[in-house]
Formats: structure tokens, C-alpha cells, sequence
């Protein structure tokens, strides 16, 4: 944990995109320029746009000066790294440091829904995934802004830097190039608007994931090369200063939360080299004009070249009086290892999720109670047992529902007025919880193994 929390703090947490809607993209045939394709118009400069201050409380006009003369070099620099030219130059605006966390902050509240953020609560808290008092609502936004030093925003296409001096510090620097790189693939591959297509679409959070971890690995990856460059005296002080980023916010938030953080960065820039140790930016390029469309493919990036796709697992159709379907979505394989991330090892969530061939799940609620169905196809049958054995044992100790009962149609609890259910035939599961024991029989009845 310690090396992706530095990962983290390294890079720029322009995670505003994470939570929002400027970190999806989808699949798309058009043609998609490749790496030689780095002919500008006459026009082209890589000149920074004049940077911006929001009225008497920005930065001094001479903080602002040499910040912009240092990202002038940076631009230079991620240009030759990533092997692409800007077309147009990118608008960059400088905020203090206060002010840049009240704009990542701001923007966060204006997207969350606290009526949405509420059943996401309960259903956490339902799969032993949140504590009784964790609150995403409470959580997101001071999460965000805690550690933010520059973000690129897609919907304004602005580079945004905290900058409360007038010299970068190789933390900032690497961060600067870090949200270059999502600028200037925006330029070329319209990652952003794909990615609000995505979010706003429903059941799509599978590709969003998948598309969030090849944009950041991509940037994350050329920061890392940025990094290597350095003097040995300026990666001593860029460490030095990750480990002076407070974490506050971070280290008390559930487990989950930070894991999912990270893995578009650590998981993403793997997937990112895979590409190109394969065949350099060409293949790089081309992922963006095939986008990966699972986390399974991100975290087995030969998946991606194969072209294995996840199989279709309908979602449940169930009707319960009183109650209504919050959302029916993918868990995908990094959902499933999220799921399990308190019940059993580092280790065994890989082998365990490994198998991962396809699943939904749906949400149903009422105003006080939830329910979590989940169907599940592993690539054989051996895979869906490991996965059941898992759940089993997450609901036995993560849950602390006790060895429930087998009824020779699976497995049962009802406990506390609570239900759990699970079943499992050849290489298809079925796992349902729910905070109210009729409305659990009810589930059981009208679903069945996929």
C-alpha cells in the first residue's frame, strides 16, 4: 500500500474525472491518428495560453509569469516524451493552492446526487464493504481535495495548477506533465466526451473503469519517464515532498475506496507498458481507437490483445412490492476482488477473480431497507467454485452471518433479520443479500443460476 500511495501522491489526483465524467471513453471504429500523425497546422503553437486568475485573490501576477514560462518547458517535454504535438495550445489557469481545492471540491458536490449517494451507502454497508458511519457524500469531496496539485478538465479543456509560488517543485512538475499528456490525448482522441457518453449511459461502469485505467496509465506512464529524466537531487526532493502530502482524508476512508482510487494509475500504467514493450506508441495510439472494455483486460492485458470479452449475464428481473431498482450494472473482475478485499488475501482475490468470465447485479430498495443480487459466470466451473467458496466466506466472517444452512438448493442465512443466499450450478452463481428476510425469499424465488 505504501508504493501506490506515493503512486498517488505522485501524480497529479485529478480524480475530479474519476468521480465526475471526464474519465470514460467508449469503443469507437473511427480512425484514430497514430503516433506519426504529429503534423500541426501553421497556426499550432506550443506556447501557454494566457493563464487566467479569478479576480483579486489569485496568485501574484509574477507567480503566474514564471509559472507559465516553466510550463512553456513542460510542454516542450511531454510533446517529445509522448511523441505527439499539440494541435491547438492548451489553456492553462493558475490557482492558489486554496483555491484549486475549492474548485475540485465544488465541482465534485455539483455532480453527486445525496439521494443516490445515500443507497450506495446502505448497499456498502450491506456487502461489508463500509463502516456504519462512512459517508461517500461526506467522504468524496474532502477526498479529492485533499490532495490535488493540477488537474486537466475535459469540459473546458483547461489545465488547472495550484501554484502558490513561482517555482514548480518536481512533485508539481511531474504533475504539470502528467495532466499535459490527458491534454494532448484529448487533442488527438476525444477521450473526454467519450467518457461522458459513457457515464451518462447506464450499466456501462465496466468500460468506464476499463477506459479511465488506459487514460491514466497513459499519463501516468509518460510522468514516470518524465520522472526518470530528472536529476537524482530532484527525485530525492519530488519523494521527499509526496511523503509531506497530507493523507488524512485518505488513510480513514474504507479500504475499497483507496484500492479503486489507484488501480486506474498502478493497474492502468501496466497495461499502458504491456502495449507498448509490444509495439511502442503505434499500439498505444491504436488502444484508443479500441478501447478496452473490462477491468479483466486491463488487469490481463493479453486478454485485451486476444479480444476476450465478458459474457453476457442477464440481469435479474425481480418485482417486489414497495420496492424500487436503484441501478442493474457489471461488477467486473476489479469489482469482484473490491468485494472481497476484507475477507481473504491479496494472494487469493487474484487467483479467486482470475476466472472471471462475465456477471450483473442489482440494487433494490425501499426507504429502509436494501437489496444486492448478483449473477455470476466464471470461464469454467472450477472458477465459479472458488468464487462461491469465497462468498461463502466473506458472508460467514466479513458479514458475521455464521455457516448458514445448505437446503440442498444452496446455501441460506437468516440471521438478525437479515438474508443471504447462494447457489451455485456448473460455472454459474447466484449470490443474494438483503436487510429484510421476505423480501431475500422472495429474490431466491424469482431468480435463478445464470
Amino acid at each position: 500500500m505504501k508504493i501506490e500511495k506515493l503512486l498517488l501522491l505522485s501524480v497529479s489526483i485529478a480524480l475530479v474525472a474519476a468521480s465526475c465524467t471526464s474519465s470514460t471513453q467508449v469503443t469507437t471504429t473511427d480512425p484514430v491518428p497514430g503516433p506519426t500523425t504529429t503534423q500541426v497546422s501553421s497556426t499550432t503553437t506550443t506556447q501557454v495560453a494566457d493563464t487566467t486568475v479569478p479576480g483579486d485573490d489569485g496568485p501574484d501576477p509574477a507567480v503566474v509569469a514564471a509559472l507559465k514560462a516553466q510550463i512553456e518547458e513542460l510542454i516542450d517535454i511531454t510533446e517529445d516524451l509522448r511523441g505527439l504535438e499539440f494541435i491547438r495550445r492548451p489553456e492553462v489557469v493558475v490557482l492558489t493552492v486554496e483555491q484549486t481545492a475549492a474548485r475540485v471540491r465544488e465541482d465534485i458536490e455539483e455532480e453527486l446526487d445525496p439521494v443516490s449517494l445515500a443507497v450506495d451507502d446502505r448497499m456498502f454497508r450491506l456487502l461489508g464493504m463500509m463502516g456504519p458511519d462512512d459517508s461517500l457524500a461526506e467522504i468524496y469531496p474532502e477526498l479529492y481535495a485533499e490532495q490535488v496539485a493540477g488537474f486537466y478538465d475535459g469540459d473546458t479543456q483547461e489545465l488547472v495548477i495550484a501554484g502558490d509560488s513561482d517555482e514548480l517543485s518536481p512533485l508539481t512538475k511531474s504533475v504539470v506533465v502528467h495532466e499535459l499528456i490527458h491534454a494532448l490525448t484529448d487533442q488527438y482522441f476525444s477521450f473526454h466526451d467519450q467518457m461522458v457518453e459513457l457515464s451518462d449511459a447506464d450499466g456501462r461502469s465496466e468500460d468506464v473503469a476499463a477506459l479511465q485505467a488506459l487514460v491514466e496509465g497513459d499519463a501516468t506512464y509518460f510522468q514516470f519517464l518524465y520522472l526518470q529524466q530528472l536529476s537524482v537531487l530532484e527525485q530525492v526532493a519530488m519523494l521527499a515532498e509526496a511523503q509531506q502530502v497530507p493523507t488524512d482524508v485518505l488513510d480513514s476512508a474504507p479500504e475499497f475506496l483507496a484500492e479503486s482510487l489507484g488501480f486506474p494509475y498502478t493497474t492502468g500504467m501496466i497495461f499502458v507498458q504491456n502495449l507498448i514493450d509490444l509495439g511502442g506508441s503505434v499500439a498505444l495510439d491504436t488502444a484508443y481507437g479500441a478501447v478496452p472494455t473490462t477491468t479483466e483486460q486491463i488487469i490481463h492485458p493479453e486478454r485485451y490483445r486476444t479480444g476476450e470479452g465478458a459474457s453476457t449475464v442477464e440481469h435479474a428481473q425481480v418485482t417486489l412490492d414497495g420496492w424500487e431498482l436503484q441501478i442493474t450494472d457489471t461488477l467486473g473482475e476489479w469489482g469482484l476482488n473490491l468485494l472481497l478485499l476484507g475477507s481473504i488475501s491479496r494472494g487469493n482475490r487474484v487467483v479467486v477473480t482470475n476466472g472471471w468470465g462475465g456477471d450483473s447485479y442489482s440494487v433494490y430498495y425501499t426507504d429502509d431497507q436494501i437489496a444486492f443480487v448478483f449473477r455470476y459466470v466464471g470461464d469454467s466451473e472450477d472458477d465459479a467454485t472458488e468464487v462461491t467458496q469465497a462468498l461463502i466466506d466473506h458472508t460467514r466472517d466479513t458479514l458475521a452471518l455464521g455457516e448458514g444452512i445448505s437446503d440442498g438448493a444452496g446455501r441460506v442465512w437468516e440471521v438478525d433479520g437479515r438474508y443471504a443466499f447462494i447457489d451455485r450450478v456448473g460455472d454459474g452463481l447466484v449470490y443474494i443479500l438483503s436487510t429484510d428476510i421476505d423480501a431475500g425469499r422472495s429474490i431466491r424465488s424469482q431468480v435463478s443460476v445464470p
